[in-house]
């Protein structure tokens, strides 16, 4: 809290004059000793309390103004102590009120050498403080606080507000300062006039008299009452500045995806700084090097859709393609991140091991290539070539939506001593299908567990360790499968279906390579029903 006692006779000029002033804050108490005129020397510099703030880049808030940062700003100077000059520069980056100070002095005060920023929102130059004023201050330590106007007054208690940022950092000889005040705070809208009362106070608590600097001329040290004594700041470019359009975000094909087709279409997402713009271009890249160093394929193109299919196919292999987008003030971004895109058009298409975890994996990233999970429209994965040298073909978990996988080969998952991964495995999954797939060189061909209510038919199942493997899975219909050579003849039966701790699977018509006779199935944990067609070879 900052109290001011009335009773206080100031003079004009560089003359020193006795006053009797307290300031009470919640950090120190300060009782009045001489002042001083703070602006002494303005209005011989011809310095006049109007600035026009213009666009500019967005400074780092650090405290340091760093070499060329603040180029683009408009400056100001304020006379301080000894006649040394301090610099003020001001600019907006379209969403903020950007400040910056350099003051040259060699008495360092921490808390007690602060600057403030003075700020009447509507510019009413009232003669005292009313509610939409406010102070905004740092000091040499780096401490920053807050002051709210009202009825008069400025507040009764600090303010530690998060909606603007300040910084500061101090040397021997010197200290700096920087402000970022968002345009909510002061009622600013980008694009709109507006003109606002704003000054500034620079305090050096290190000199006798304390110096009190203000931007205006002439002044009195308590002039952060009299907003009617402030200057005023107003913007030609109506406080806009047309900031380029982010990084384009991609969104399909799916990054790493197999693709059937050599045309497909490729989709982003379009986001800009600035509220109210619009895509009003792209260029499109796709090479088969990552750098881009020399492009296969390029499109530019004006329109505001994201997407882009191209005309000319574009051939079997792994490809690398990005975007960059242009706003509807031709202000370009950057290229986006690429995302790696692999074509194979030769059935049985080329895929990556899949895996679902749950019914919101079902997805095009995931292999399927239609359907909702009903019943009647049941998810389809369907038509792929995939080598599980890396991980489980396909991997399905924890799902209840109806779904169809058929007519995929799926491969090479299994060697002795090296990796044991399975061609397909459902966990904890129910209303699934598996139809047409041949499934050879894995762990398991196709392994259920815990698992029911699922259809395996029609299936070529070979060179397995196992051909169908159910564990703790029961109420599944298992039918016409071709299923031979399967390597665990030793532990399970040498037809290549095995179950454990199920029951009440239906199983019939199985087509197998193998010995003359029935040969048993275990069914540890339940009954099976088991009606098998055999053919010799």
């Amino acid at each position: 809290m900052e109290m001011k006692r009335v009773t206080a006779v100031f003079g004009v000029g560089t003359k020193a004059i006795p006053i009797i002033a307290v300031f009470v804050t919640v950090f120190a108490v300060f009782v009045g000793m001489n002042t001083q005129n703070m602006s002494a020397g303005n209005a011989e510099k011809g310095i006049k309390s109007i600035v026009d703030v213009t666009a500019g880049t967005t400074p780092t808030i650090d405290g340091t103004l760093s070499a060329g940062e603040w180029d683009d700003a408009a400056s100001l100077d304020i006379s301080v102590t000894g006649g040394a000059t301090a610099h003020v520069y001001l600019k907006h980056d379209g969403t903020k009120l950007c400040i910056g100070f350099e003051v040259p002095d060699v008495t360092d005060d921490g808390f007690s050498d602060r600057i403030e920023v003075l700020l009447d929102l509507d510019n009413s130059k009232d003669t005292e403080p009313q509610t939409g004023d406010f102070r905004l201050i740092i000091s040499r330590d780096d401490l920053y606080m807050e002051y709210a106007a009202s009825a008069g007054e400025w507040g009764g208690s600090i303010i530690l507000s998060d909606d603007w940022n300040a910084k500061a950092t101090s040397t021997a000889t010197a200290w700096s300062a920087e402000f970022a005040i968002p345009y909510a705070k002061v009622g600013v809208t980008a694009g709109t006039a507006k003109t606002i009362g704003l000054d500034f106070l620079i305090k050096d608590y290190g000199t006798s008299p304390v110096g009190f600097y203000y931007w205006h001329s002439p002044s009195e040290y308590d002039d952060f009452y009299r907003p009617n004594t402030w200057g005023t700041a107003s913007s030609s470019d109506n406080w806009y500045t047309n900031q380029m359009p982010n990084l384009p975000t991609l969104t399909a094909p799916a990054n790493n995806a197999w693709i059937p087709t050599g045309t497909p279409t490729f989709t982003w997402a379009f986001s800009d700084p600035n509220a109210g713009d619009t895509q009003g271009g792209f260029m499109w890249q796709a090479d088969n090097n990552s750098d881009f160093s020399s492009p296969e394929y390029t499109n530019e193109t004006v329109s505001n859709i994201s997407s882009y299919t191209p005309a000319t196919a574009i051939p079997d292999g792994v490809w690398y393609w990005r975007v960059k987008t242009k706003d509807n003030h031709d202000a370009w971004s950057g290229w986006s991140s690429y995302f790696v895109l692999k074509i194979d058009t030769v059935y049985p298409y080329s895929h990556d091991p899949i895996s679902i975890n749950g019914n919101s994996d079902f997805t095009e990233a995931n292999g399927v290539v239609s359907g909702n999970g009903t019943e009647i429209d049941p998810y389809i994965i369907e038509n792929w070539d995939i080598n599980a040298g890396g991980a489980n073909g396909i991997e399905i978990r924890d799902t209840d939506v109806y779904f169809i996988i058929r007519d995929c080969v799926i491969h090479d998952g299994y060697e002795h001593g090296a990796r044991y991964y399975e061609g397909i495995y459902l966990l904890n999954v129910i209303n699934g299908k598996i139809k047409n797939v041949t499934s050879y060189t894995n762990s398991y061909g196709i392994h259920l567990s815990s698992s029911s209510n699922n259809n395996i038919s029609t299936n070529h199942i070979y060179n397995n360790w196992d051909g169908i493997y159910l564990e703790y899975s029961s109420n599944n219909n298992i039918s016409t499968n071709h299923i031979y050579n399967s390597y665990a003849y030793f532990y399970f039966s040498d037809d290549g279906i095995s179950l454990a701790y199920s029951s009440n699977n239906n199983i019939t018509g199985v087509v197998r390579k193998g010995k003359e006779g029935v040969i048993p199935f275990p069914t540890w944990g339940g009954k099976n029903d088991r009606k098998e067609k055999r053919q010799k070879f």
